[in-house]
């Protein structure tokens, strides 16, 4: 256990409290519990790392304290997060939609020859320009590209709960094919295209 409080300078001097056996919830709580009411109370934060066994302990022994992630975890989880995006669309093609010379848009399409597919992925427009057929120009471009990359059909996961993002897929052509856990996966047909001498 490190205390962090900021001195007087405001920089934070760590200083370790204790060594405890055991890293689980019980122990953090068994801990908390054997200091003092007014040490309890002077404990306006609490940061620890995304165990719940901690987050329950601060929960019952640190009522009035905020529980927030410690740093390390916070980049880790944030970096993790990034790389599995990346890994995701490694081989993607990115379509931005942009105004002015600022993005308003972007959407990731992936081919996928062997099955002549293409997906869609982390289609994103701005707040302000939602419902000005921006996201309707990024799609149909993403379907000519993958039309033109010999696509028969592109297919996305649209989120069951968002109902509104679902009937604009709808709108668009897709159709549900199947559910998995909380989404739809929504297919739609593309046309053939044919080179005519």
């Amino acid at each position: 256990m490190v205390d962090l409080t900021p001195g007087a300078d405001g920089k934070v001097r760590a200083r370790l409290l204790d060594l405890v056996t055991g890293r689980s919830g019980k122990a953090y709580r068994d801990w908390l519990a054997d200091r003092s009411n007014a040490c309890r109370a002077g404990v306006t934060v609490a940061t620890l790392d995304p165990f719940h066994g901690y987050k329950n302990a601060i929960e019952d022994q640190l009522e009035d304290a905020t529980a927030v992630l410690d740093a390390f975890h916070v980049v880790k989880l944030g970096t993790q997060a990034v790389d599995d995006v990346r890994r995701h669309l490694a081989g993607c093609t990115g379509i931005i939609a942009s105004r002015e010379g600022t993005a308003i848009g972007c959407l990731f399409v992936c081919l996928h020859p062997d099955e002549r597919q293409a997906s869609l992925h982390r289609v994103s427009v701005l707040p302000e320009v939602r419902s000005s057929g921006v996201a309707t120009t990024m799609v149909e471009a993403a379907a000519a590209f993958a039309v033109d990359h010999g696509a028969r059909k592109m297919w996305l996961e649209g989120r069951k709960e968002l109902k509104a993002v679902v009937r604009f897929w709808q709108h668009h052509g897709f159709v549900i094919d199947h559910e998995i856990e909380h989404s739809y996966i929504m297919i739609r047909k593309l046309p053939t295209r044919v080179d005519v001498p």
